[in-house]
């Protein structure tokens, strides 16, 4: 054993295995005098050092959940390096007992037990694991050796598991270039183990008790025929261990193994006496009344909890009767009774009522000073009945164990972008325009290769680098790209290498990774939010002072900036589509420098768009409003070239070159001054090498830019990913505000969220949810995994967060009411939409010109979907678009102001398609715009055309089933919304289609209109 630092205060007592690399030993560490367990990794010289550091601590993180049940208490761990040897290698140490034996040395030979004693130790066993996988632990690696149960009297966890971590240890260090040399047995390659892993050793170790000597059958059939030999309820257990899947949890497997107890509960002999110490609550001349009180409450049905005493350091059975709750504790081995009465009280039948819902019925017998009964077994299955019940009103624990998921996933995004994909390419050359590269590759890119569009491809020769663009589209062996800006093409590699640019991504990901790691810990957060985001149950809020708006709000706004502005570290506000949620955004930051004219704000969310708008809009209000702020506060926009022109002046590198050319100039300033008024040669150089070292200082635009950004009062705009730099230069902030929330994965909206004292998310978890990129999609292996990932933090804390701390807004501005009616009837039925003066937007007048317009292509030639790699066009849609367009242009000839248009498609084929077809047209009185639903998000236009692309025999429509993708499309419109597509595809379609329900809806709506493919020729 290699012993530096730390290990050198340890003497090794005996080794219990050692291989290349990996060593387990039992220690004596001198300065505590404690029995330890040290296992220690070297590291490989192959490997890479930060990886496996940081792999390591994220699994000392969950050893520590691990030592908090109890199950493997830590006590030391790090990494030490022998220079002399020129090792470097990791440790863990966990405390260690004797009294500890295996499960194999336990249930054999002399030391095998009786059924029911034995039953429920793998009972405690089964609770244990269980408890583990709620913490999403599993070791898929457990055996009989490697599973410790503690023989001793008390003081000790039941089981020490050590397995349970130690297989990610071994992934991490002897599987890089070893996997032969598997601690725990086959199955230790995989990076990903399993509950069911767990669940089958645990059959193993029931049928051994169930059917001793015999082996395990395979089959599950088999097992079928072994039903006769045990009893019902025990077969059930292991019948569901063995075929352990997403429809069986130990939780549940749990509840099923206590019934071979809890049946057997009513009529149980439970004999009770009496103690001289612990019975004292009772006056020893008055217990035989006592005695004779309790049969009368206790004659019938009773219901049982149990609870740990800390003042006695022991376990309690509460006994609810009829009018009284008793307290009896374990009469232990020198009272001939199973339980002493300790105490009582006399409760209301209210109190009563909410404990037996809790409790556990049951008829029992009860005997005072008689021989022990069956107490113990009774205790027991109470035990477990309090627990599991305890543990289904538990929610806290669900939300820690998705981010310890996304974790895992962030983990697994990383290591799929570590995978190079490499093309070689034997030429290229730019389109006409100079916009675009078309590159000819040597091979046809695999169609599910899925390269995303906007993703930077880099060209290579070999021995240098060049950034071509951005990736548009794929055909065949051709790509696609739209030339970076400034890109000199003169440059570019005739041939070579081409391939996408993922560094950035990378760095994206391990920064969600850390945040989320320093959340779970709760370093670098604030107490009070990481509670509340935890449990949203805590969230409050008081009643604010009445406020003067500076914007003209409605009821709905009014009320949640109220609310808002009272909570105390968390609140949510859900706006539908058109409800002035940027208004309210807006409102919310002028009141709050109005209020505390120092505060510190942090504009933060996934979209440029949505930030700049908020952004340029406060700035106007505060321009308007000057003199009722005491302070102007800084204005700093932080982002890339992504940002609008409109926020440039703001921006951070902005800021910083004038606050250093306004520092400099007070400085001169000064130093005249001080030339002028006295002149001291000595003080005179040193006050001009203080000046220099900071102008030395200013001039590194880096390094003062967190100086620059600790001035108070601070509005800052950032996106999600792009405030992450404010935790590394230690900002914080008075209030955080996430706009587009409802857009944001977690681990995004916690990069923001952990760096306020108060903080605000909105969104809406009815329009587009968390973009997941196609990495995430291979690794989200069952659906459950997809729908945890496209739910937002926002959609889960909305769900229950309590009433005081969220608002939705009603009232919208932007569509037609006809618009507004049928996106109210689709998407918002708990909360409808209404008009701007509050009306409902069920009545709606006739109006001769039709709001809703489905254009039908049924009829029309080249009506069907055409695929071309992973993307569909449709041709007979693309003629129906560019006719429906110059129709729209002559109706406005006569107007001024162009009208706006949004053409939306989901597919790449058919927007390219319909661009290409729009450029060859002359449409004077329309401002065109063809792009996907996901770059609409939070946009809006006068006219909205949706090309739906699917037509097919099989009913097949891919992703526009999607509901949420739906409502953004429709809700974009201000005047005029159209849909072309298949009618009699849309009629086929399942009754719970949101695309059949979207056709009945405008074809039954009284401002809706359906025009047939007959009367759809005269478009053309």
């Amino acid at each position: 054993m290699q012993k530096t630092g730390w290990l050198q205060t340890c003497k090794v007592i005996r080794i219990h295995r050692q291989i290349p690399r990996f060593m387990e030993a039992e220690v004596l560490h001198h300065e505590s005098g404690k029995r330890l367990l040290v296992y220690q990794f070297a590291l490989d010289p192959s490997q890479d050092y930060q990886t496996a550091w940081n792999d390591f601590y994220m699994n000392i993180d969950w050893m520590q959940q691990l030592d908090s049940c109890g199950y493997a208490p830590l006590y030391a761990y790090g990494e030490e390096r022998d220079d002399a040897a020129g090792t470097h290698f990791f440790y863990v140490a966990m405390e260690w007992n004797r009294e500890y034996v295996s499960w194999a040395e336990a249930f054999s030979g002399g030391r095998a037990q009786a059924f029911d004693t034995a039953y429920k130790k793998w009972m405690d066993l089964l609770q244990a694991v269980s408890e583990l996988h709620h913490l999403h632990l599993y070791s898929g690696g457990l055996n009989r050796e490697n599973v410790y149960i503690y023989t001793g009297r008390e003081g000790h966890s039941p089981f020490f598991l050590p397995a349970f971590l130690l297989w990610r240890f071994e992934q991490t260090f002897l599987l890089a270039s070893e996997p032969g040399e598997s601690i725990y047995g086959p199955g230790t390659t995989r990076s990903y183990r399993q509950p069911a892993d767990d669940a089958l050793f645990l059959a193993d170790l029931l049928f051994s008790l169930l059917f001793p000597g015999r082996e395990r059958p395979a089959d599950d059939m088999d097992i079928i025929q072994l039903q006769s030999e045990c009893d019902p309820i025990l077969f059930q257990v292991l019948y569901a261990l063995v075929s352990f899947s997403k429809d069986h949890s130990l939780r549940g497997i749990q509840q099923l193994a206590a019934q071979y107890f809890s049946e057997r509960i009513d009529g149980m002999l439970v004999t009770v006496g009496w103690d001289q110490e612990r019975s004292s609550f009772f006056e020893a001349a008055g217990r035989a009344a006592w005695q004779e009180t309790f049969r009368e409450d206790t004659a019938s049905r009773v219901y049982l909890l149990s609870r740990y005493d800390k003042r006695l350091g022991v376990p309690v059975l509460q006994v609810l009767g009829t009018r009284y709750r008793w307290e009896l504790l374990l009469a232990g081995t020198t009272n001939p009774a199973d339980y002493v009465m300790h105490r009582c009280e006399e409760v209301s039948m209210i109190r009563m009522e909410s404990w037996k819902r809790m409790a556990k019925p049951s008829v029992l017998q009860w005997r005072f000073h008689e021989a022990k009964g069956e107490g113990e077994a009774l205790f027991q299955t109470v035990k477990k009945e309090t627990a599991f019940r305890r543990d289904q009103s538990r929610q806290k624990s669900q939300a820690w164990d998705k981010f310890q998921r996304w974790e895992e996933i962030l983990k697994l995004q990383l290591a799929l972008l570590q995978e190079e994909q490499r093309f070689a390419y034997s030429s290229w050359e730019a389109t006409e325009d100079a916009t675009q590269l078309v590159i000819t590759l040597m091979t046809e890119v695999p169609p599910e290769l899925g390269w995303e569009e906007g993703t930077e491809i880099m060209l290579s020769d070999g021995s240098h680098e060049y950034l071509a663009g951005t990736f548009i589209r794929q055909s065949g062996r051709e790509l696609y790209v739209h030339l970076a800006r400034d890109v000199n093409r003169e440059a570019l590699p005739s041939y070579g290498d081409c391939y996408p640019y993922v560094k950035s991504a990378q760095i994206q990901l391990a920064r969600q990774r850390q945040v989320l790691q320093q959340f779970r810990t709760g370093t670098n957060v604030r107490q009070k939010v990481r509670e509340q985001i935890l449990d949203p149950q805590k969230a409050a809020t008081k009643p604010a002072a009445q406020q003067h708006f500076f914007q003209r709000l409605n009821r709905d706004q009014e009320s949640a900036l109220q609310a808002a502005l009272g909570a105390d570290a968390l609140f949510l506000l859900q706006g539908p589509p058109g409800t002035g949620k940027t208004t309210w955004i807006t409102e919310l930051i002028l009141q709050i420098f109005r209020q505390n004219p120092a505060s510190r704000i942090l504009l933060a969310s996934q979209s440029n768009v949505a930030i700049d708008h908020a952004f340029t809009r406060v700035i106007q209000l505060m321009d308007r409003h000057a003199g009722l702020f005491s302070a102007r506060p800084r204005t700093v926009r932080v982002g890339n070239d992504k940002m609008s022109e409109d926020v440039r002046p703001w921006s951070l590198d902005s800021g910083v070159m004038a606050w250093i050319e306004q520092v400099e100039q007070q400085v001169n300033e000064n130093i005249w001054t001080f030339i002028q008024n006295e002149y001291d040669a000595d003080r005179y150089n040193r006050l001009m090498s203080i000046f220099y070292d900071w102008k030395n200082v200013l001039q590194q635009n880096e390094s003062v830019k967190p100086l620059f950004l600790s001035q108070s009062p601070l509005l800052v705009g950032a996106t999600c990913m792009g405030s992450f730099p404010f935790g590394k230069w230690g900002q914080r902030f008075d209030w955080v505000i996430i706009d587009e929330a409802g857009r944001a994965t977690p681990p995004e909206t916690l990069i923001p969220a952990s760096l306020g004292k108060r903080v605000v998310l909105v969104g809406d978890h009815k329009q587009l949810p968390p973009v997941i990129d196609k990495a995430a999609e291979k690794i989200a292996s069952a659906q459950d995994d997809r729908k945890m990932m496209e739910t937002s933090l926002f959609e889960e804390l909305f769900a229950r967060v309590s009433d005081t701390n969220r608002a939705t807004l009603s009232i919208q501005y932007r569509m037609h009411p006809a618009i507004s009616d049928l996106v109210s009837r689709l998407f918002y039925e708990d909360t409808p939409l209404l008009g701007e003066k509050g009306e409902d937007q069920m009545a709606i007048s006739e109006q001769s010109n039709p709001v809703l317009t489905w254009l039908n292509t049924d009829g029309q030639p080249e009506a069907d979907e055409e695929r071309q790699g992973t993307s569909y066009g449709n041709k007979a849609e693309v003629r129906m678009v560019s006719a429906l367009l110059q129709q729209l242009d002559r109706q406005e000839a006569g107007t001024t102001a162009k009208k706006s248009v949004a053409v939306i498609t989901g597919y790449a084929v058919q927007k390219n398609w319909i661009r290409n077809a729009l450029s060859g047209l002359s449409l004077r009185h329309l401002e065109v715009e063809v792009d996907s639903v996901d770059a609409f998000q939070g946009r809006e236009a006068d006219l909205v055309i949706y090309s739906l692309v699917r037509n097919n025999r099989e009913q097949k429509v891919g992703f526009l089933q999607e509901e949420r993708r739906m409502n953004v499309t429709l809700s974009r419109a201000r005047e005029k919304l159209f849909i072309v597509g298949s009618a009699s595809m849309a009629k086929r379609l399942r009754p719970d289609s949101i695309i059949r329900i979207v056709y009945e809806q405008m074809a039954a709506h009284p401002m809706g209109y359906v025009l047939d493919g007959t009367e759809a020729e005269g478009w053309i």
